[in-house]
């Protein structure tokens, strides 16, 4: 009976390991050290074209997460585990690119004009909401606690997003214009950039969220199937539900971490209701990167210094056209 029980233990091999443990434990510290660049470059104003170029690693590193995804659902039923996985994340890396890419182009062209030279003003007061110098038309101020260091850069980067929809509009940015001593809400454009300043702010508003929250939201799914892998070595067909309950407890306790504008009485009073009734999705991604931003950033930042050695994604340089073509 013993011998019986021994033999229907799982016999795990080497590439077991790798393909369920190695590659998304590489892959989620990939992807937080990322997420930690995201974050700090997004709040800084001094480098304008940032977004071009983080954008290309946003969209390649959320590509192969997709495609680690694609693979752990079908690599049981396929004879070539390594070809399997190349074709898993290429497949991954295509449909995320695209992906992205139609889904920011779509977000741009939908935008009202009012909605784009609003994106403007946003982006020219944000650094200014970081600081807790702005409040609402009724006084409530759109802080409810000082940010320190990384969090100042977060809640600069969702800043626009969440103002978007603010009621009243005009007489409000006449405020924070005028706190923020800002003359001119119009963003310098480089000389080959045939984009419109509006439209490039409204670009830059959506997506500052997409992008934390979509790297956020692989780094837990990864977390999960590494951590559902060690937990059921013994019983290998547990991993799924492991894995689906893992990342739904992590999700939860992301979406439960404080913030310093989301928990502002200037938020929850003047910028929530009328954020999630014109623009629901928008409001998905500002609440999602926020919190779960807040709530990670202590761990990227660690992983970004100490694993990655302080990697910048950001400092490679592209071709213009590869960069127009990212964003």
């Amino acid at each position: 009976m013993n011998l019986s029980a021994q033999d229907d233990r799982p016999s795990l091999t080497w590439a077991s390991w790798v393909y369920g443990l190695v590659l998304p434990l590489v892959y989620l510290l990939v992807e937080l050290s990322f997420c930690n660049q995201l974050m700090h470059s997004l709040g800084d104003p001094s480098e304008p074209d940032i977004l071009s170029r983080l954008e290309f690693w946003g969209r390649l590193i959320s590509g192969v997460g997709l495609g680690l995804l694609l693979y752990r659902l079908v690599s049981a039923r396929l004879p070539w585990r390594t070809l399997g996985l190349v074709l898993s994340l290429a497949l991954g890396i295509l449909v995320m690119w695209n992906l992205q890419k139609a889904l920011i182009e779509h977000m741009v062209q939908a935008a009202s004009p009012q909605d784009r030279q609003a994106a403007q003003v946003l982006v020219a007061v944000a650094s200014q909401a970081g600081e807790g110098h702005l409040r609402t038309l009724a006084g409530d101020p759109l802080l409810a606690s000082v940010p320190q260091a990384i969090e100042k850069n977060i809640l600069i980067a969702i800043f626009p997003a969440a103002a978007l929809h603010v009621q009243p509009r005009e007489p409000q940015f006449a405020q924070w214009l005028q706190a923020a001593g800002t003359i001119s809400a119009s963003p310098g454009v480089p000389p080959d950039d045939l984009e419109d300043p509006a439209s490039k702010a409204y670009r830059a508003l959506i997506v500052a969220p997409l992008v934390i929250g979509l790297s956020l939201l692989f780094a837990l799914l990864n977390l999960s199937l590494a951590l559902s892998f060690v937990l059921c070595v013994a019983r290998p067909r547990w991993r799924p539900v492991a894995a689906g309950l893992m990342w739904a407890s992590l999700t939860i306790a992301s979406l439960a971490a404080s913030h310093p504008l989301l928990d502002a009485r200037g938020y929850e009073r003047s910028l929530r209701p009328a954020l999630w009734e014109q623009s629901p999705a928008l409001a998905v991604m500002v609440e999602w990167s926020g919190r779960a931003g807040m709530q990670w950033a202590p761990t990227s930042e660690w992983v970004h210094r100490h694993v990655l050695r302080g990697y910048g994604f950001g400092a490679i340089r592209f071709p213009h056209s590869l960069q127009s073509a990212s964003l």
